[in-house]
This record gives structure tokens, C-alpha cells and sequence, in this order.
């Protein structure tokens, strides 16, 4: 059981993470799933972290900022370990050792940034009626899908090159404390890999590649079927190619787990969430991303190394693994024993 100390401030504005629900009189408590794993203390003192329990891109206001600061004051002061969530592509990371940031687009090189799944609200084979779950059809070409914004269109390079600009030169001239990272032009470097896989030849390549985010759509009708089109892309083949976006994740490796197949992972100095509760990433190909130029070779390695059997059981771990981990419950469990693990190295660093 962690006991949580929330600061005072009013969050009625924000949405709440996973583990916290509103009471009656829109204070906040904590969610009836998460009750095994969290309690919320009055006394800071008395409690194992101090948690914002609202996603920090909702507080980038002069309200939200000082709760920001108070509470990296506190937790310095009492000596906790600080908890604060993120789900924007550019993380808030504070300059502070007591203060860890949950978010799906950790790099795996700061200790300060934990890893947590990308979360949807409804399980997509069940959204769009797949019906029973099959493996994909085992051939000796084995089939890989993409279904996305790609393109080596050098305007949408060079706008994605000015977000991560613009948002480097507000952190420096200090009017944001939000981390982008390495500049990264995702659209462009999707395309390029799907080339190494494309001319690779040993593969049924199925890539449906999009000039603009969801293919543009607008109406209700088309996004849609660009969803629909997405998860049947996914569902035809064995593979997908899972790189990141903006943000150093890719919630379309996670969707692939969630439709039982299997990622072909990009490592931009990612870690997959929880990966110290299971064995995911010793299940499917993961490709360091200076070796992304052999991509398709080191696919291909992995796919001849396995028969029909192993292929099919590694689908069926994809999905289950998905269940019992990036789904709410599991997202909210082991999350607590994420924070439980810290919480030990930190007391020993104390």
C-alpha cells in the first residue's frame, strides 16, 4: 500500500489520472480499482510520495506553476520522492532529484523519466468487432504493415524541425520547463525505414502511408474509417513497424500488442512500460535505432529463427501481456509497484 499526500489545490478543471476518481463534493479520492493499491494521507509526513494527481500539461498557467514549485519544495523539504504525470509529447521535467515524471515518452537514459503504457479507452478487437482472434497466416514471406503519417516531404520535415526549435529556445530563454529531446522529424523517418523494408524484398510489405495526421479526416464518419482502416492494417499482418512520433513512444505499439501481433519496436531510447514485471521485449524484434538501416535484415533474422508455433504463441503473449498490463487494472497495479521500487532505492539514497 502507498500512502499518498495530494497538495492542496483545486484540480476541478483537470482530469485526473487512472488511480484517483472525484467524491461527491468534487474532492478527490481515490478510484474503487486502485483502493489495494494507494490511500491518501493528510499528513505529508506520514506519506510514502507527494503526488499531483492531474496530468502536468493541464497546469502550464501561473496557478498551476506555483503548485509545481510548492509541491518540488515540499517533497525536497520532507525528503519524498515527488510523483508527477505526463501525457504530452514534450515532457515538464523539473530540475529537482525528488521529483520522477510517469510518462509514456520516458527516455530510457534519465532515471527521472518512468515509463508508463499508452492507454485507450476501449480495447480495439473488441471497438471493431474482429470477431474470434486468429494469428496471422503463417507464410514463408512474412507479412509487415504500417498504416500512418509517413512522408519525406521536406515542408512537413521542416515544420516538425521548428516545433522542436521553438520549444528548445522557450526552455532556455526559461519560459517553459518542458524537455523535448533530441530533434526527431518522425513522418520523415518513418518513411525512410519503410524504404530499408520495401526494397528488402523478403517480405509482403503493407504500408498505407498518410501525408497528414489520421489522413486528415474531419467528420465523424471518415475518422472513422481511417480507425477502422488502421486496426485492419494492423489485424492482416504478422508485423508492424512501431516508431515513435513527436513524443519518444509510439501508441501504435501498443495497439499492435492489443490486436495480437507483432512490433517491430524502434529503440530511440525507449523502455517499454513495466518492462521490469515482464519479458515483452525478450518476445519481439526490438531495433537500436542506429541500426535502423537493417532493419528489415534483423526482422527477417527473427522470423527465420522461429517456426509456426513460436510465431503464434508470441502473438497470443502480445495480447495477453497487453491485457494484463497496459489495461487500466493493470496500468493502476503496476504503476504502485513501479512507485514501491523507487520508493526503496530513494530511501537508500537518503
Amino acid at each position: 500500500m502507498i500512502h499518498v499526500f495530494i497538495p492542496d489545490f483545486n484540480f476541478q478543471n483537470c482530469s485526473l489520472i487512472e488511480a484517483f476518481d472525484w467524491t461527491a463534493d468534487l474532492g478527490i479520492c481515490i478510484a474503487p480499482i486502485a483502493q489495494r493499491y494507494f490511500s491518501i494521507v493528510e499528513n505529508p509526513e506520514e506519506a510514502d510520495w507527494v503526488v499531483i494527481p492531474a496530468f502536468t500539461t493541464q497546469l502550464l498557467h501561473p496557478r498551476g506553476e506555483k503548485l509545481l514549485t510548492s509541491s518540488v519544495e515540499l517533497a525536497k523539504r520532507i525528503q519524498k520522492p515527488l510523483a508527477l504525470f505526463s501525457n504530452s509529447d514534450f515532457i515538464l521535467s523539473p530540475s529537482n532529484a525528488n521529483a520522477f515524471v510517469f510518462t509514456p515518452g520516458a527516455y530510457k537514459s534519465n532515471p527521472f523519466q518512468i515509463d508508463i503504457p499508452a492507454t485507450f479507452d476501449q480495447d480495439p478487437f473488441e471497438k471493431w468487432n474482429f470477431g474470434h482472434w486468429e494469428p496471422a497466416p503463417h507464410s514463408q514471406k512474412p507479412s509487415i504493415g504500417f498504416c500512418g503519417q509517413a512522408t519525406r516531404n521536406p515542408l512537413k520535415a521542416l515544420k516538425d524541425a521548428m516545433t522542436f526549435s521553438k520549444a528548445r529556445l522557450r526552455k532556455q530563454l526559461g519560459y517553459s520547463h518542458s524537455d523535448s529531446g533530441p530533434i526527431f522529424l518522425p513522418a520523415w523517418e518513418r518513411a525512410r525505414l519503410l524504404e530499408v523494408f520495401e526494397k528488402d524484398g523478403r517480405f509482403q510489405t503493407d504500408f498505407v502511408l498518410r501525408t497528414k495526421y489520421k489522413g486528415g479526416a474531419t467528420s465523424e464518419e471518415q475518422k472513422r474509417q481511417v480507425e477502422r482502416e488502421f486496426f485492419e492494417n494492423i489485424y492482416s499482418n504478422l508485423f508492424t513497424v512501431c516508431m515513435r512520433g513527436m513524443g519518444n513512444y509510439s501508441v501504435r505499439f501498443y495497439q499492435t500488442l492489443a490486436m495480437g501481433r507483432i512490433p517491430v519496436l524502434i529503440d530511440t531510447d525507449y523502455s517499454v512500460a513495466f518492462n521490469a514485471f515482464h519479458q515483452l521485449e525478450s518476445l519481439i524484434p526490438v531495433i537500436p535505432y542506429a541500426q535502423k538501416n537493417h532493419a528489415a535484415e534483423m526482422t527477417f533474422e527473427y522470423f527465420a529463427g522461429k517456426n509456426a508455433e513460436e510465431l503464434i504463441h508470441i502473438q497470443k503473449q502480445c495480447r495477453l501481456i497487453w491485457e494484463a498490463y497496459f489495461q487500466k487494472e493493470g496500468l493502476i497495479k503496476y504503476l504502485a509497484k513501479s512507485m514501491e521500487a523507487i520508493q526503496s532505492s530513494y530511501r537508500c539514497l537518503k
